[in-house]
């Protein structure tokens, strides 16, 4: 089911406003509208205007002053995780596939680590972020490496470029 809606009656959740798209990603969608004089995908709302999809769409069509849009109306029930991450956030997970694909040593000092086992937390496999978040690392496992605590209280935040 579509209908036209006004920019303005579309509500955009908060999780769109906390974490803005890459541009990229905005650029993409610019790119496609100015050479197809239409937006790539439709914008997804709810009956009631909230926008379930499409918040790249939008946000070009704002850009370019559209004042109204062709929006696919969701009618199908949303689960109560609208508003959540939409990726499953599992450290665990990501503990075994770094424990699985270092074989069970630190990627600095090579000792053997353990991840089923909590009571000896000097040879547990911590976590680590190879470009630090604070310096614009991404929590994806391409950029997580498992470390012994000690390696990884030494690491801190430091990075060294290749």
């Amino acid at each position: 089911m579509y209908a036209m809606m006004k920019l303005d009656q579309i509500q955009i959740p908060d999780f769109y406003k906390k974490t803005p798209p890459r541009k990229e990603k905005l650029d993409d969608r610019m790119i496609y509208y100015l050479e197809n004089g239409v937006l790539s995908s439709n914008i997804v709302v709810t009956q009631r205007g909230l926008l379930v999809d499409g918040y790249c769409n939008y946000i070009v069509a704002v850009m370019c002053g559209i004042s109204a849009v062709q929006c696919r109306i969701n009618t199908k029930r949303l689960n109560n995780h609208i508003g959540k991450k939409r990726k499953v956030n599992n450290p665990m997970h990501k503990r075994k596939v770094i424990y699985k694909n270092q074989d069970g040593k630190c990627a600095f000092c090579g000792k053997k680590l353990q991840i089923n086992d909590y009571t000896s937390q000097n040879n547990y496999l911590t976590l680590d972020h190879i470009l630090p978040v604070s310096r614009g690392g991404s929590n994806g496992l391409k950029n997580l490496q498992g470390l012994c605590r000690q390696c990884n209280c030494k690491k801190q935040d430091d990075y060294e470029e290749d």
